[in-house]
Formats: C-alpha cells, sequence, structure tokens
C-alpha cells in the first residue's frame, strides 16, 4: 500500500471591479477636502474619471483600486455641482460606470 500524496497549490478566482464608494460628496469652498474613491475586485481595478472639476480639485489615481478627489475649491465653484463619470476596470467582465456628484457649498 501506498502512502497518501498531498500537495499544497493556490486558486486564484477573479472578480469583476465594482465602485463601492458613495456616489456624492460636500465640499466646502476655501477649504481643504478629500474623497476617496474604492473598488472591490480582484485584480485590483484601475480607475478613471471624466468631467471637469472644480477648480483648485484634482483627481489622482492611488494604488490597490483607489482614487482621490481632493484639493481646495475656488470660490468661484462655490454653489456649483459637479457631476463626474467614474470608470473601473480590471479585465474581468465589462468596465463599471458611476455617476458621481460633487457639490461645493
Amino acid at each position: 500500500m501506498r502512502a497518501p500524496v498531498t500537495e499544497e497549490f493556490t486558486l486564484t478566482v477573479d472578480q469583476r471591479a465594482a465602485i463601492t464608494s458613495a456616489n456624492h460628496a460636500t465640499i466646502a469652498h476655501g477649504k481643504k477636502a478629500s474623497f476617496t474613491v474604492r473598488t472591490t475586485g480582484y485584480p485590483a481595478a484601475t480607475i478613471r474619471e471624466s468631467a471637469a472639476l472644480p477648480a483648485g480639485v484634482k483627481f489622482t489615481v492611488g494604488k490597490q483600486g483607489t482614487a482621490t478627489i481632493s484639493g481646495i475649491p475656488a470660490n468661484s465653484a462655490k454653489g456649483r455641482r459637479y457631476v463626474i463619470r467614474l470608470a473601473a476596470g480590471n479585465g474581468v467582465g465589462a468596465t463599471v460606470t458611476h455617476r458621481f456628484t460633487l457639490t461645493v457649498s
């Protein structure tokens, strides 16, 4: 009779990207603000944005499926709403989109 044989292995399961952050945020003009966009899925997603952000605010792609909307909104942005289209993809399934509204108070 032979002894049982075992072998260790790693099973990797890919998962389609999803944007899990809120779909809106309010920031005050003239004050530093930051909002993190988060995703789930494997491998980690890459996030893109399209649309104009308020003067003084930028979109920065982070690591591990994150991005940041941050800065100091200019006074000219006070009282305005900005609709931003976020897209996340990781090569598994279709790219997902997310409509995000940034309000400057």
